[in-house]
């Protein structure tokens, strides 16, 4: 059994709710709440319950657009040079002293994976045979092994990187809430 945490501050029809899962403000009377999520672990859409005072009965309806929800998908040319953008980063550190060879050959596979929008890994491992017809598979695999590490190293950090921007974002939430709480008392 977990040790929990909830705390309701209220003003008037207005009260904050802090829990551990996170922080909400609430507004309404006696039998009938509007619930709007703030700062929170999960991702919660706002609410309007309606009760029966002094029962314990009510209805709890989620209306709305998400407040803690993910952003909308990035529009197609947006999410391309963004991932555009780390490939290069990946290529650069892949070819980084690497004879000119090499170098051509990473690129026309880097050229292949973005024509098939890397899902399909024998469209680029074919384009790349059919361009250099005197390449071996086990050379073909030694070429393109540090571009592979170097791709997925560079999204390691990009997904590192958006975590720690979605912690800060969390953080600051929290700050702003104990502002409010400080304020009022």
């Amino acid at each position: 059994m977990g040790l929990r945490f909830r705390k309701r501050i209220g003003f008037g029809p207005f009260k904050i709710n802090l829990s551990g899962s996170g922080i909400s403000l609430s507004a309404g009377v006696r039998g009938a709440s509007v619930n709007i999520p703030i700062v929170g672990r999960r991702k919660r859409k706002p609410s309007v319950s309606v009760g029966v005072p002094g029962t314990g009965l009510y209805y709890t309806q989620s209306i709305g657009g998400s407040a803690a929800a993910a952003p909308p998908p990035l529009p197609v040319n947006v999410a391309t040079k963004e991932r555009d953008r780390l490939l290069k980063i990946a290529y650069d550190r892949a070819v980084a002293g690497q004879p000119t060879e090499v170098r051509e050959i990473m690129a026309c596979a880097v050229i292949a994976g973005q024509q098939h929008n890397w899902n399909d890994d024998v469209a680029v491992h074919n384009a790349v045979m059919q361009a250099f017809p005197d390449l071996t598979e086990s050379r073909l695999n030694a070429i393109l092994s540090p571009l592979i590490v170097a791709i997925r190293d560079v999204g390691a950090e990009q997904r590192a990187l958006d975590r720690r921007v979605f912690s800060r974002g969390i953080a600051v939430g929290v700050v702003i809430g104990v502002l409010i709480l400080v304020y009022i008392f």
